[in-house]
């Protein structure tokens, strides 16, 4: 079942701007209620029908906000999680760069040790018979 969310969440763009939605519908339908409930007050007739709209509306609005508002929450949860560990690999790799140590060339006395290796081949290979 955790495979069909995730799945649903990578199809969709913006899950959290989803989860806003769900919650506002879930406002929309409470405020129907209330203004329901206002005209019920002022003494207009109302009947069983919209009785059972008014309670089945709350039903889904309570439905619609609680779920909307725990997936914004979870996604927003989810998404700092991400970034945490972004942020932590990052450090891990850059204390690795500190670590490793920087060969921008050789040190000058392995140069001069070179350079002395290199004049004793040259010295060498002139001094060679030929045949």
């Amino acid at each position: 079942m955790s495979n069909i969310n995730e799945e649903r969440q990578r199809q969709m763009k913006n899950p959290r701007f989803s989860y806003i939605i769900r919650s506002l519908c879930g406002l929309y339908l409470f405020w129907i209620v209330w203004d329901l409930l206002k005209a019920f007050r002022s003494g207009e007739e109302v009947s069983v029908l919209m009785i059972v709209a008014a309670v089945a509306f709350v039903i889904f609005g309570a439905l619609f906000l609680v779920t909307g508002v725990r997936g914004w929450m979870r996604v927003n949860k989810e998404l700092q999680e991400e970034a945490e560990k972004m942020k932590e690999e990052e450090e891990k790799a850059e204390k690795e760069l500190k670590l490793t140590p920087k060969k921008t060339g050789m040190s000058l006395s392995d140069r001069a040790n070179l350079v002395k290796k290199l004049e004793e081949t040259k010295t060498d290979e002139d001094t060679e018979p030929e045949e």
